[in-house]
């Protein structure tokens, strides 16, 4: 487990910051899975009041249980520069391969 932090990394002359998250959840509605395929919340744990009106509706379509499970650490990369978007168009999986290495 890592603190929650952002720190900047450089890959191929262009330089991002990443912003680690160790207290993201996954929500599952009904069976948790390990294909994800029923989670409909990720991010910080929140009460159920907390939650947006959207979430917790589908909540109540799940009255046998909705399970919070905690991520390992989650990670966002800064939006990609036009440069960057050029050469590579959208994707972050360099610069994945950079945070590897």
């Amino acid at each position: 487990m890592v603190n929650n932090t952002t720190v900047p990394v450089e890959c191929e002359g262009h330089e991002f910051s990443v912003a680690i998250h160790d207290n993201y959840f996954d929500l599952f509605f009904g069976e948790a899975t390990d294909s994800r395929a029923t989670v409909g919340y990720r991010g910080p744990f929140k009460k159920r009041e907390d939650l947006p009106q959207n979430v917790k509706q589908a909540m109540d379509q799940h009255p046998n249980g909705n399970t919070w499970e905690r991520n390992n650490a989650e990670y966002d990369v800064t939006p990609l520069c036009k440069k960057w978007k050029k050469h590579h168009g959208p994707t972050t999986e360099p610069i994945e391969a950079c945070l590897l290495n």
